[in-house]
């Protein structure tokens, strides 16, 4: 296993495309704040390291939705926490982490979530394919899955596309919806 997957020293892996795909399938991305600058997600509007997605607003057109996939490390619960504070429809991509208090602050604040089934590989920005390890055994690289369980979360969202995030998401893992949230 490669064990920068099991810290935070690599904040630029990408999100994998059949999920980007699933995010698409809910609506179309109007604004990624947290990627890379050749726009891996397709996002109409994009905002790299450079130009600070905490910092900016998160406006998107009518229709569009905010996808986010942050930096995994030490702020992102400062990331989740500026997801509900714009108040724009987002899908965020995060580590499972029930037992983090950003995790918790997030996920009462979600419309909904999923629990990812099985564990996602993450694409190497480098090579634009799935992040790979050296196979100890064999001795060649092979691509790796996520050492965590992720899920999906959906934030300021009305009816119609809380509907649709359930749809699309719903076969892909465990949906959970927080009693008493918002």
């Amino acid at each position: 296993m490669n064990p920068v997957l099991l810290s935070s020293k690599v904040h630029t892996y990408q999100t994998p495309p059949e999920v980007l795909d699933l995010v698409r399938a809910v609506a179309p991305i109007g604004l990624d704040p947290a990627t890379a600058p050749d726009n891996p997600t397709g996002a109409r509007c994009y905002l790299t390291e450079a130009h600070d997605g905490l910092k900016t607003d998160w406006r998107t057109s009518l229709g569009e939705i905010v996808f986010l996939n942050p930096p995994y490390g030490r702020a992102i619960g400062t990331w989740t926490d500026r997801v509900v504070r714009q108040g724009v429809p987002t899908i965020s991509l995060t580590p499972a982490r029930p037992d983090a208090q950003w995790w918790i602050r997030a996920a009462r604040d979600a419309d909904d979530g999923v629990f990812w089934e099985g564990r996602i590989h993450f694409i190497d920005p480098a090579t634009c394919r799935p992040v790979e390890t050296l196979c100890k055994k064999t001795g060649k690289m092979k691509s790796s899955k996520a050492a965590f369980p992720v899920n999906l979360m959906i934030h300021n969202a009305s009816g119609r596309l809380i509907d649709r995030f359930r749809e699309v998401f719903g076969p892909k893992g465990t949906l959970f919806s927080v009693l008493g949230s918002r």
